[in-house]
């Protein structure tokens, strides 16, 4: 597209600013030809805030059942703030997914910009989160819901072997009296 063709031609990520979330497992299995499965799944604040005009997100099983559709032999790259999808996750698969190096928040409620990781500055949650959807980027197949980081993958991208977006719906709040 050419937005994508813009972003390649002018955006450049600084890698020695993200050199504390390299991801060694997921280096040697693109740098080995595997084939990986990119997976952004977003829950918390999507889940619960339900934010008016925001895309409902797709769930752990929906991830699920979409992957195994695919070659089983490819490893999964998991991008997902969300502690109960990441289980769910590595449940289901295993060693066969690879977590990215992003901070998992302590999410209590609320809107996730407002919930902090202990130990990481915002810069460092920054960065982190945007070497993950960077890495995101590099896979040949990429499953996600609509939501930014999964627009700023694509954008990223030259492109996926096989790419799916989960289109569930808009979230829509209508206040006030219906009768």
């Amino acid at each position: 597209s050419e937005a994508r063709n813009l972003v390649l031609k002018y955006v450049r990520i600084k890698q020695e600013s993200l050199t504390e979330f390299v991801n060694t497992d997921l280096d040697a299995a693109l740098d080995a030809g595997k084939r990986i499965i990119g997976v952004r799944a977003r829950g918390t604040d999507y889940g619960v805030v339900r934010p008016h005009g925001h895309h409902i997100q797709p769930g752990a099983q929906d991830f699920i059942r979409k992957i195994s559709e695919l070659p089983e032999y490819c490893p999964i790259y998991l991008v997902s703030e969300d502690k109960s999808i990441i289980e769910s996750m590595l449940t289901a698969y295993g060693r066969r997914v690879i977590l990215s190096r992003q901070a998992i928040p302590d999410y209590h409620g609320g809107w996730m910009p407002n919930c902090r990781t202990k130990g990481y500055s915002r810069r460092q949650e920054g960065a982190g989160y945007l070497k993950a959807i960077y890495d995101l980027s590099r896979c040949p197949i990429l499953l996600a819901g609509r939501n930014n980081g999964t627009l700023a993958a694509c954008l990223l991208s030259r492109g996926f072997d096989n790419f799916h977006l989960f289109e569930l719906a808009a979230i829509l709040v209508i206040e006030g009296n219906l009768a």
